[in-house]
């Protein structure tokens, strides 16, 4: 599994013009191809076109491409309490997850770590986060 930053994320400038102010980052477990993120990027904005119009234009936004399953993907975005950081009662609940996928322990603690880190930063310049899940392209937000 391929979790290394150098090969896993890239932050986009490419969205439509009309949501400018929404990044794509891919997190993935293998390396993707410039080509193949720049088609995925815009298939993913347009399928969460509909939800991303609901937000105030002013808002920023930032969607993380995953490679999760759908399910997964609900489990995880559950667990997340952005309100209550210092408390972190997710700690308790990632294990559990981890316990239903085991062969996504790593990139699941990677992922659930990176995400805590960016709720968690005073500085951070997204309000909202989203995270899509690459195979299913289902998606959900934490607010």
């Amino acid at each position: 599994m391929n979790t290394s930053a150098s090969s896993t994320s890239l932050r986009s400038n490419s969205a439509p013009s009309c949501f400018s102010n929404v990044e794509v980052q891919f997190i993935t477990m293998e390396k993707m191809a410039n080509h193949a993120k720049k088609r995925l990027e815009n298939h993913i904005l347009q399928i969460m076109a509909s939800s991303l119009k609901l937000f105030v234009a002013k808002e920023r936004i930032r969607v993380y491409a995953v490679d999760l399953p759908l399910s997964a993907l609900g489990l995880f975005v559950g667990t997340l309490e952005p309100r209550n950081i210092a408390t972190c009662p997710t700690e308790e609940e990632i294990p559990k997850i981890i316990e239903r996928f085991p062969r996504l322990k790593k990139y699941l603690t990677s992922l659930y770590d990176q995400i805590m880190d960016e709720l968690a930063n005073p500085r951070r310049s997204y309000s909202i986060i989203g995270l899509c899940s690459i195979p299913d392209l289902g998606y959900r937000f934490v607010v």
